[in-house]
């Protein structure tokens, strides 16, 4: 009895190791550079990023804003308000290549909202 009790327990433990690694994996923030250098192998997937908030801006209910870590910047879209400039943030968002063509590229992370309920008006002046 005793044993069974014990491989109970010992797979109750190992169970929960698991669990929390494959979250711990799946949650785990990517750093900025590795999606600007490979946004197709990022495009339209959830991603955690964390770093400081530049340049923030809010209009109409959606928030645009900078972050930066030690490897790149990342333009954030949320419905979830502007932090300030100089906030650490872990943002978790859906990446999108918002734009390709002349020479420039722009990826995007959507926070809280859909790339699709949002519409860009881009110039080369950015």
């Amino acid at each position: 009895m005793p044993s069974n009790l014990f491989r109970l327990i010992a797979g109750a433990v190992l169970a929960l190791l698991v669990a929390g690694g494959v979250t711990y994996y799946l949650t785990r923030p990517v750093r900025i550079g590795d999606i600007l250098s490979h946004p197709d192998r990022y495009q339209g997937r959830t991603v955690s990023v964390r770093g400081v908030v530049t340049g923030s801006y809010a209009m109409m209910g959606v928030a645009v804003y900078r972050l930066r870590d030690d490897s790149g910047e990342i333009l954030v879209v949320s419905d979830q308000g502007a932090p300030r400039d100089g906030t650490q943030k872990t943002v978790r968002g859906e990446v999108v290549q918002v734009f390709k063509g002349m020479g420039m590229e722009v990826i995007a992370l959507f926070e809280g909202t859909t790339p699709r309920s949002v519409s860009f008006s881009l110039s080369p002046a950015l």
